[in-house]
């Protein structure tokens, strides 16, 4: 029975240690992540992420979990000597005080006590590390900004005076921070040099928030990279309901209507290429579901003649130089009789795990930087292809960066509220004078991108999004964005309804059921 008792409390120490350590880890290494957004992660795939992403975090969190489960066990159990110490204190030189001092004779006599107050303390920690009160106020306040300022793209008259092919590249943590100082940006040197020459490229156009280069400001539910792709492509933020225990369903966002929906419906051929594995994060059914896109991941290299080997894989999935070696190969062939719609998503910039091969650039000290000047290099190299190629006087590319990096000590010293994503539009079909000194966010994207290839669009929205080639205010210009983070924050019954449609409800019933077999279980 008193070995049983050990074997329980080690496991009690062990699982409080591992809340203690883990919630550090995330608040110091993804500071600047919602806990929606970890919370997707976690549930949304995370077992297709390479071993080593794994094995990182274990590395800098093992040394730490042993030494707190140790200190925790030594103050239940009296191991660190094996005679009790105790101290004398005179004071008013007369009064003697004694006490011990180890082992803490409150603990020795009142453990449950102890235990009850120790998870209390470590609950606590663990809620304020994770923004658990935020979370919670959002959550129990609701919202109508989305049902207000919606409109619905399936409603919209939406025409194409033009159809140009569209190449996407949604790239891994790509932010304009990493340009120089001189440029723009809040670098002391030059990283990705190929990325600033895009900007100024003579068929370029960009949009700043700053009168120099910085690029797409950050808006709620959208800085990771499904987050990222769904309000790039649809003009939504993505607010799955924490509560959900996954999100894979044919009927993915089904209330949206998305770039890949308007693409389709106008006859045009949507592919999907990803680095990363698209059973992450829901990505695979958000794309076969709007615009039954042909996807092209590592689950499947062979079925399209292509190779998965140590040559092309990378820790998600392949590396970012086979991804463009196989996208110059499929737009050699969908090019040649069809309107195309290619959408490329990079991985080696991901933060923490960046992958460094031997076709990298190692000229910086970290990783980080040469991870960044490759695949920088990558896609010059590829643009000036798809230039040389018949196809491109009626193609347009545009090239996003997902989100800011999640990489804490690469940007240490980089101020969160002041990085901004990439963005550039090559030989697009429009132009406009106002690009500098913008307010916008990635669901402006979802109509600029469809302008941008020649499409029309009634009243320049769709969804929450407004075409920035217009003269039109974002929703962040005329509201100010601090407002629309902090409505967009709160629940929407208008989302839940109309975006998640019937998906909202079966999230919630299957974790009711969890619930109730979780407690059947515990009687």
């Amino acid at each position: 029975m008193k070995k049983i008792k050990k074997i329980l409390l080690f496991l009690f120490l062990l699982v409080l240690t591992i809340v203690l350590v883990g919630t550090f880890y995330i608040r110091f290494f993804f500071a600047n992540e919602t806990i929606e957004e970890l919370f997707f992660y976690a549930t949304n795939g995370a077992k297709n992420a390479d071993i080593g992403v794994y094995l990182t975090a274990i590395g800098i969190t093992l040394p730490f979990l042993i030494v707190c489960l140790f200190a925790l066990w030594a103050l239940y159990n009296n191991v660190l000597i094996n005679k009790t110490i105790s101290a004398d204190i005179t004071f008013l030189k007369k009064k003697k005080l004694k006490f011990q001092v180890y082992p803490i004779k409150i603990i020795m006599n009142h453990k449950i006590i102890f235990s009850i107050i120790l998870t209390i303390f470590v609950g606590a920690i663990a809620f304020y590390n994770l923004d658990g009160l935020n979370f919670a106020k959002n959550n129990l306040t609701e919202s109508k900004f989305i049902e207000m300022n919606y409109a619905n793209p399936k409603d919209t008259k939406i025409n194409f005076k033009k159809h140009n092919n569209l190449i996407l590249i949604f790239v891994e943590s790509l932010e304009t921070t990493l340009f120089t100082k001189e440029q723009g940006g809040d670098w002391d040197y030059e990283v990705i040099p190929e990325m600033y020459d895009l900007l100024l490229d003579e068929d370029s156009i960009y949009f700043a928030s700053d009168n120099k280069v910085s690029g797409m400001n950050n808006l709620y539910s959208t800085t990771w990279t499904t987050g990222s792709i769904v309000s790039n492509t649809s003009g939504l933020p993505f607010k799955i309901p924490i509560s959900s225990n996954s999100y894979h369903s044919s009927n993915f966002l089904q209330g949206a209507y998305s770039l890949g929906d308007v693409l389709k419906d106008n006859g045009y051929y949507n592919e999907l290429i990803s680095a990363a594995r698209t059973s992450f994060g829901g990505i695979k059914e958000y794309y076969t579901k709007h615009g039954k896109y042909k996807i092209i991941d590592s689950d499947n290299l062979r079925k399209y003649g292509f190779k998965y080997d140590d040559y092309t894989r990378s820790y998600w999935g392949v590396n970012d130089k086979y991804l463009f070696e196989m996208a110059k190969e499929r737009l050699s062939k969908i090019s040649k009789n069809t309107k195309f719609n290619l959408n490329l998503i990079t991985i080696d910039t991901h933060a923490n795990d960046e992958y460094i091969g031997n076709y990298s650039v190692k000229k910086f000290k970290t990783k980080n930087e040469n991870a960044y000047a490759t695949t920088s290099k990558l896609i010059f190299e590829f643009v000036n292809w798809v230039k040389e190629q018949p196809f491109y006087k009626d193609t347009t590319i545009v090239i996003i960066g997902d989100h800011p990096s999640m990489h804490k000590s690469a940007f240490e010293g980089h101020e969160y509220y002041k990085r901004r994503r990439y963005n550039v539009i090559i030989n697009p079909v429009v132009t406009t004078n106002h690009t500098k000194n913008r307010t916008f966010t990635a669901v402006d994207m979802y109509p600029t991108i469809l302008a941008s290839i020649g499409a029309e669009i009634d009243e320049d929205q769709l969804a929450l999004g407004v075409n920035l080639f217009s003269d039109k205010k974002t929703l962040s210009e005329k509201y100010g964005l601090d407002f629309m983070n902090s409505e967009l924050t709160k629940k929407s019954l208008f989302y839940d309804d109309k975006i998640l449609g019937s998906d909202y409800g079966k999230m919630i019933l299957s974790n009711k059921n969890k619930s109730k077999d979780n407690n059947r279980n515990d009687k």
